[in-house]
């Protein structure tokens, strides 16, 4: 009898408390609930905030990147394009000194033919390289004192050759002013290839460097 009333008091007592720790339960899950919202939200901040540093960061380096390969590639192109000028600038001069040189050539001829028909065609010839040598001076940025001097002197013997081969032509002899000065172009001419191959050299030397 008293065995079944212990029994029965046992039962009563889990009854009654079973509402007080399952409140309890209940409790702490809300307040393990609250830990790990605040602790996610301030892990979740921290990893935004890594993200929006890399991405600027990456956003800074790719603009570096960038803006070096721009800078190469305008400064490799600044170079072939001086290069490119360079070269024709080198081929228009060694045109010109060639041209040049078989001025002094004929003027040479022409001082010494013994015929107006010889002398005739030897001036034609002065009078036709001095023309061409004068197309690749063109070419060339006539800026230093030895190419406007080059300017002058072919003018001056195309128009003085010409007019020397006229009067071949038409059977007149040259006056011994008119050697004498012939004479003082051909010298003057030799004088004009030997400045020309010195600029020569030297744009062969700056070629050189920026190759």
């Amino acid at each position: 009898m008293g065995s079944v009333k212990l029994g029965q008091a046992l039962r009563s007592l889990a009854l009654k408390s079973t509402p007080h720790t399952s409140h309890l339960s209940h409790h702490n899950n809300k307040l393990q609930f609250n830990y790990y919202l605040k602790y996610g939200g301030t892990v979740m901040n921290k990893f935004l905030n890594t993200m929006k540093k890399n991405y600027i960061y990456g956003i800074i380096i790719l603009l570096l990147i960038i803006s070096i390969a721009l800078g190469y590639f305008l400064y490799k192109e600044r170079k072939e394009y001086t290069i490119a000028v360079q070269n024709k600038y080198n081929l228009a001069l060694y045109e010109l000194t060639d041209y040049v040189q078989n001025v002094e050539n004929y003027l040479a001829k022409a001082m010494i033919t013994s015929t107006p028909e010889h002398g005739a065609e030897t001036l034609s010839k002065v009078w036709r390289e001095a023309n061409l040598a004068q197309v690749y001076l063109s070419q060339l940025p006539v800026s230093s004192t030895e190419l406007s001097n080059t300017a002058k002197f072919l003018n001056q013997v195309s128009d003085y050759s010409y007019s020397l081969s006229r009067k071949n032509i038409y059977n007149e002899a040259l006056t011994q002013d008119d050697l004498n000065n012939l004479k003082d172009l051909h010298g003057y001419s030799k004088e004009l290839k030997n400045t020309l191959n010195q600029l020569s050299t030297d744009m062969s030397e700056r070629k050189n460097k920026l190759g």
